[in-house]
């Protein structure tokens, strides 16, 4: 009898563990997504994207790589290639959970959409015709994402996200939190 109860204190401390194995990795995964979000929101402030975003929102239509190379100088076809190449980057966290989709919309949602009437496809084309086929492929698929919601999918998005946000704007003023 006595074995019996030991063996389910065993048994029961064995679980206890696994949960709070299981837990601790939880507790560590969302450690790792905030410190991903702070450095994401200290890229935001860097110099380079905001030079890369200016570049981007004043860059001439063109229809191939090479006319843009031939149009735009130096630092400006850099600039782009950075905010670019950083773009890609939040997108490949958001593909493998470390950020959301809506954190890096929250932020960047206007750089995609600018980035694919800009740049999409000849820019990435050119790219990849000059390194290799899959080049910024997570860059890509956000701007083919962003492309695809339209002007009334976002009207009843913010429709349900600004109710809420002035809620808790009122409560905290009034609560003085």
């Amino acid at each position: 009898m006595a074995s019996g109860w030991i063996s389910l204190i065993s048994l029961l401390i064995a679980v206890s563990a696994v949960g709070l194995t299981l837990w601790q990795n939880v507790l560590q995964r969302r450690a790792a997504q905030a410190q991903v979000f702070l450095h994401m929101l200290d890229q935001f402030k860097s110099v380079e994207v905001f030079n890369g975003s200016v570049s981007l929102i004043r860059v001439a239509p063109y229809d191939s790589l090479d006319a843009f190379e031939a149009g735009e100088t130096q630092d400006t076809q850099e600039q782009i290639h950075y905010l670019v190449d950083f773009l890609n980057d939040l997108a490949r966290l958001v593909w493998s959970g470390y950020l959301s989709r809506q954190v890096v919309w929250d932020l960047y949602f206007m750089h995609y959409r600018i980035a694919h009437e800009k740049l999409l496809p000849w820019w990435l084309e050119g790219q990849r015709r000059r390194s290799y086929p899959q080049k910024f492929i997570a860059f890509e698929e956000m701007c083919l994402r962003v492309a695809d919601i339209t002007p009334q999918a976002m009207d009843a998005y913010d429709s349900k996200q600004y109710p809420r946000h002035y809620r808790n704007q009122r409560r905290s003023s009034v609560t003085g939190a």
